[in-house]
């Protein structure tokens, strides 16, 4: 999938046939979102934050003290046995500097909107979508240490945000997410089958169009979209894809979170070529991110 289409959504409207009509239009809304008002206020501000280059580290950080909640996780990353660090970190400004701007406002910005609630009932565990996303950003993170990917920390950022689409199906579709839900349940499916089932278009392309728009890096935003389909993946990006889609399924085995079903997906062997993991290096990432588990299922939404 291209990402011109970001650039107009009036690209959508050119020779769909009525099938598409609803799935065009779920994307057109995605993309239109602009500063989530069903959501935390502090989105709309973090969201200002990305788009301005001249965004300091302190600005961020009075930003995300006044968030309990959104300040509470970002310390226990700092402070996690996998950063390692022999004294305890509890100033925002300290944990700025050591995880990076990048994985500090996506880290926020993940926090603020999974703890949010939609417009309809929340259909899903908010909390237990949120430690799988946290447990496949630390996932990831190991396997592009592994197979020396040029950032760790944004393999971390990919891992996190990789299920946001289904956090916006569940706030601004909820009346739709609910029948994915149900179908979920009723035929034990994978949540991705039943999204494209029911709403022509699934999290991983919903949390592409949401992430570009707020500019996160491009490497991100497309290992969100084609994480579940990597022979699609544009070269550039396919690597960090395959980390995000190998990351998703090792957190699925050791059953970190839930991604909103009970289903472990097949590795597709396409990530291992473009990777070059061996099924034993899978298992060393695999025994790693269980001995991180326990920290992991401390990032509750408070």
């Amino acid at each position: 999938m291209a990402l011109h289409y970001f650039q107009n959504v009036t690209v959508y409207l050119e020779g769909i046939t009525i099938q598409d009509v609803g799935k065009n239009r779920r994307r057109i809304t995605i993309q239109s979102i602009q500063d989530l008002p069903t959501l935390s206020t502090i989105i709309s501000k973090l969201v200002e934050m990305m788009d301005n280059e001249n965004s300091s580290p302190k600005e961020l950080s009075d930003l995300i003290s006044k968030d309990q909640s959104i300040l509470a996780a970002i310390l226990k990353l700092v402070n996690s046995a996998f950063y390692g660090f022999p004294r305890k970190i509890t100033s925002v400004h300290q944990a700025v500097v050591i995880l990076g701007f990048n994985t500090v406002k996506s880290m926020a910005l993940g926090a603020s909107i999974f703890k949010a609630k939609g417009k309809g009932k929340t259909q899903f565990d908010r909390n237990a979508l949120w430690i799988h996303s946290v447990g496949v950003g630390t996932a990831a993170k190991i396997i592009a240490q592994k197979v020396g990917y040029k950032d760790a920390d944004e393999a971390f950022v990919a891992g996190l945000m990789h299920d946001v689409g289904k956090v916006i199906f569940d706030s601004s579709f909820s009346d739709d997410f609910k029948l994915v839900t149900e179908k979920v349940e009723d035929e034990a499916i994978l949540i991705l089958d039943a999204e494209r089932s029911v709403m022509g278009i699934d999290h991983a392309e919903a949390g592409q169009i949401l992430l570009f728009k707020w500019q996160l890096p491009l490497p991100v935003v497309n290992a969100v979209g084609y994480h579940h389909d990597l022979e699609k993946a544009p070269e550039a990006y396919a690597e960090l894809a395959a980390i995000v889609h190998l990351a998703d399924i090792v957190c699925r085995k050791l059953k970190i979170g839930s991604g909103g079903d009970s289903r472990i997906p097949k590795v597709d062997r396409t990530s291992m070529k473009i990777l070059k993991l061996s099924t034993a290096r899978l298992e060393e990432v695999l025994h790693e991110t269980e001995a991180n588990k326990e920290t992991i299922e401390m990032f509750k939404i408070e």
